[in-house]
């Protein structure tokens, strides 16, 4: 089974478990002090899983499975009368809380998945900047370079030093992900992604216009990675 889905079945498992001893065992709450328990569960639910859920690169933080599980706490806490089962239930909880915010902060490291589709943006325009730079460097360096340029990957330049330049850039191993939902990303907040390497492709014709002319290309298509 896929690491999203062991998540997702979790999430359903452990909701619709809470669901049944709430509806067998809940009772309403007699005065303010079971709401405000309550509160303070959602608070330090939210924040353990914040806290265990933080990592510093921008690939995306598991705060629906927090709130999903901040909530469940609530209702537990305010529905619960049975002090044993209360303390129990909530204890629960929060282990799954931690284990399940580790479990998305591990799984959005790894190649395939995302928590934020809005990252590859930000990491487009660094891959275009560079590309930008690059052009411009190539020009001011090599303005009188006279070659036949055929159109092609840019690595297969017969001039040594520019091949080298391009191939400094394509060191990175760049690529072009897409990230798209899945059944179960609304409530996780997991995307799937497909991951297409990327070269630098040049048309023909002359220095000034070759160069220009460069851009990012898939190396494969989407039937490829299927």
């Amino acid at each position: 089974m896929e690491e999203d889905h062991k998540i997702a079945y979790g999430l359903i498992l452990v909701s619709i478990g809470i669901a049944y001893f709430l509806f067998r065992y809940g009772k309403k709450p007699e005065n303010l002090k079971g709401i405000l328990r309550a509160l303070l569960a959602f608070m330090a639910i939210y924040i353990l899983g914040s806290i265990f859920g933080t990592h510093m690169c921008k690939a995306g933080q598991p705060y629906k499975i927090i709130t999903i599980y901040a909530f469940l706490a609530f209702f537990w806490i305010l529905l619960i009368d049975r002090k044993k089962m209360s303390i129990g239930g909530f204890m629960l909880i929060a282990g799954l809380t931690v284990y399940h915010s580790l479990s998305f902060s591990a799984i959005v490291h790894t190649s395939g998945y995302t928590g934020n589709p809005s990252q590859e943006t930000r990491i487009e325009s660094m891959r275009k900047r560079q590309l930008e730079e690059v052009k411009e460097s190539l020009l001011v360096e090599y303005p009188s370079f006279n070659a036949d340029i055929t159109e092609g990957w840019a690595s297969s330049i017969q001039d040594e030093e520019i091949r080298e330049i391009i191939l400094s850039l394509e060191e990175i191993e760049w690529k072009d992900v897409e990230p798209y939902s899945t059944w179960h990303t609304s409530f996780t907040g997991l995307y799937r992604t497909k991951e297409y390497p990327l070269k630098v492709w040049i048309s023909s014709g002359t220095w000034a216009q070759a160069v220009e002319s460069m851009k990012w290309k898939r190396t494969i298509t989407s039937q490829e990675i299927q």
